[in-house]
């Protein structure tokens, strides 16, 4: 009988102490990365410092036009408003990290979105799109 007692005492006790020790800890909850979270907003120094890195692809979404008159280098273009838009991310690895951009960052967001959609689990948006990157200086190839 005193063990029910006890029992019945402890157990809110007990369940507090089960789910603090199953919270994430601080380091955890770490800054995320291109590996941790997706899609997610890079900085033009964090897209350019990303860009560096082995076994990322840096995708530019925007028009054929747009890709010709300035991009990133090494950049792939596939326009986000054509209608083969889906099929040609389809035929994309999605192992890989994708570093996504347009003009202003708002089809590069929306570009993200489908990609998680479809599957993809690395993905960062450039904030502020190519319109950031050239206020911070950076270099667009011609």
């Amino acid at each position: 009988m005193k063990f029910r007692l006890l029992l019945k005492a402890i157990a809110p006790l007990l369940t507090v102490v089960a789910t603090v020790s199953a919270a994430p800890t601080a380091t955890a909850q770490a800054r995320p990365t291109a590996e941790t979270a997706s899609p997610r907003n890079a900085t033009p120094a964090e897209f350019a410092r990303l860009a560096a890195e082995a076994d990322t692809v840096i995708l530019d979404v925007r028009t054929a036009g747009e890709f010709k008159a300035g991009r990133l280098k090494g950049a792939i273009n596939i326009n986000y408003h054509g209608v083969d838009f889906a099929e040609r991310l389809a035929a994309l690895d999605k192992s890989k990290t994708y570093l996504v951009h347009c003009a202003s960052g708002v089809r590069s967001l929306k570009a993200c979105q489908k990609m998680s959609q479809m599957g993809f689990a690395k993905l960062v948006n450039l904030a502020g799109g190519l319109q950031s990157w050239s206020r911070a200086g950076l270099p667009l190839e011609k």
